[in-house]
């Protein structure tokens, strides 16, 4: 009589298929975790340079309307604008300072006083542009676009240059978003 083989796996067999099922779950979670890590990484870079981009954007709306400059130097600049769909008779004093690793921005409108305005202090509406600047520098330029060096004149300046470094987690990668934007002051142009 003839007896039938009894086809099994050895105990062999089934070690060697759970170390290479371990071996590749081990795999596929590395990969899944480098995934997660490289979006964190990217969606930071990200928000990075969406903040950076909002800052030089108010920093343009707020400027091109400048009639004057007040104050002027590397950290700070102060000026008086006329802001859009503005009907006050007398521009608007605006201020950006760096402060803390903010950048602060005021704003004090005008108050008649008779023939005259004043702008007082207990006006000043100041907010938080930006936080977690690493670095932000006003640069000057004059009318034939030369840097101005310090101290700057107040009546040269025709366009400024402002460069923002900016982390919002500066403890994690990828690190700060470095961006510039560059406003000519149209209403203090002589060569129109």
């Amino acid at each position: 009589m003839k007896t039938k083989s009894k086809k099994a796996f050895t105990l062999l067999e089934l070690m060697v298929a759970a170390v290479l099922v371990g071996l590749l779950s081990a795999a596929i979670a590395t990969l899944v975790a480098m995934g997660n890590k490289s979006y964190r990484i990217g969606l930071k870079r990200i928000n990075n340079y969406e903040a950076a981009s909002r800052l030089t954007s108010d920093f343009d709306r707020y400027s091109r309307g400048a009639v004057s400059i007040i104050e002027a130097d590397p950290q700070r600049m102060t000026f008086m604008a006329y802001l859009k769909a503005d009907l006050r008779p007398a521009p608007t004093k605006i201020g950006y300072l760096l402060q803390d690793g903010q950048l602060i921005r005021s704003v004090v409108y005008p108050v008649a006083d008779g023939d005259t305005f004043k702008y007082p202090d207990e006006n000043i509406i100041s907010s938080v542009v930006a936080r977690g600047i690493e670095s932000c520098l006003f640069e000057y330029f004059e009318e034939s676009n030369n840097l101005l060096t310090s101290p700057v004149v107040l009546g040269q300046i025709k366009m400024t240059k402002l460069s923002v470094s900016l982390d919002l987690d500066s403890e994690n990668q990828p690190g700060p978003a470095t961006i510039s934007t560059l406003i000519q002051f149209r209403n203090l142009k002589t060569n129109l």
